[in-house]
């Protein structure tokens, strides 16, 4: 049977609380009606949380790719852009906020339309759709650490995401690639596209003045 307890990170920014199904007071809290159907989790060693730096977000690109990332493009400009893709991987790196382990059954974001199928490693990203993320990379796309795949799950929230980590070593301040070199097992701008429907040029031109462009030598 499904837990039905939840796993939500803090408001505050980098914490995990969990949450029961049907209200926002954290277990064991004075709102509380009715205690957990499901005992506490064994306490845990999580890493630390920590605050965002100024480089959680990084878009590198070429200089001419940089160039070309403009307001009002035309199809010509995206043709060029996408052609560019060929001779340089666009690559954006996001930092790992906190991680928390937990059991087999728990909900991951609003409405869990995720839930762990076991226990796992839930790790949260300092980037969300208010950062130009499509909100439907949640259940769709994927990151990668150190070249292994890791699931985007649950709904994407306006400033963080959740990936599913699985036994993966990862730590606050650890760096994931949305997109960028295959030769370094990292998943293509083109094919990360593709996994939310959309055209890369769109993927990258959607993202605010909060990710940082890198621009390489």
């Amino acid at each position: 049977m499904p837990s039905d307890r939840m796993v939500q990170f803090s408001s505050r920014g980098t914490g995990l609380r969990v949450y029961t199904r049907r209200g926002s007071a954290p277990l064991g809290s004075a709102r509380e009606a009715k205690p957990a159907i499901n005992p506490p989790s064994p306490p845990v060693a999580d890493s630390p949380s920590q605050t965002v730096s100024f480089s959680a977000r990084t878009l590198q690109l070429s200089a001419s790719q940089a160039s070309l990332l403009v307001p009002a493009a035309d199809d010509d400009v995206v043709s060029t852009f996408l052609q560019s893709l060929d001779t340089f991987r666009p690559r954006r790196e996001v930092e790992v906020l906190a991680v928390k382990r937990v059991r087999a059954g728990a909900g991951v974001s609003y409405g869990h339309a995720y839930r762990t199928s076991a226990p796992t490693t839930l790790a949260l990203v300092a980037i969300g759709y208010g950062h130009g993320i499509p909100r439907k990379a949640g259940n769709r796309a994927s990151v990668t650490l150190d070249g292994t795949r890791i699931p985007i799950v649950g709904r994407v929230a306006m400033d963080v995401l959740v990936i599913d980590a699985g036994d993966a070593t990862i730590t606050a301040g650890s760096r994931v690639v949305f997109f960028g070199d295959p030769a370094r097992k990292e998943i293509p701008l083109a094919e990360w596209s593709d996994s939310v429907a959309e055209n890369p040029y769109s993927v990258l031109a959607c993202l605010d003045h909060r990710v940082s462009r890198v621009v390489a030598p």
